[in-house]
């Protein structure tokens, strides 16, 4: 699980709180996190009820070929545009995707 001590800005750290969920939302696009919410009990004990956790993907990704469309879940879908810096034409997760044999 992600450190749940990650919450504020430190002007001392080297990444900026935005900068760490940005990488963590990689990893989850990168099926390499998967996100779950906690339930307060068992591997969830020393975490309150419905806070989001974040835990390593072991085995095959689960879900449908339309939930691994990397569009429904980008955190930059809001800035991506055919003519932009972010594009389907330049992103990485999206040739990825169309390159998965269904």
């Amino acid at each position: 699980m992600i450190h749940h001590g990650i919450l504020k800005d430190d002007p001392r750290a080297v990444y900026t709180i935005d900068k760490i969920r940005d990488i963590i939302k990689t990893m989850v696009l990168d099926k390499v996190l998967e996100e779950v919410k906690s339930t307060g009990t068992g591997e969830f004990m020393a975490l309150r009820a419905s806070t989001m956790c974040y835990r390593q993907v072991i085995g095959a990704p689960q879900g449908g070929t339309m939930e691994g469309i990397p569009c429904g879940v980008c955190p930059r879908i809001d800035v991506c545009s055919p003519e932009g810096v972010i594009s389907p034409s330049t992103c990485v997760y999206y040739k990825k995707w169309l390159q998965m044999d269904f």
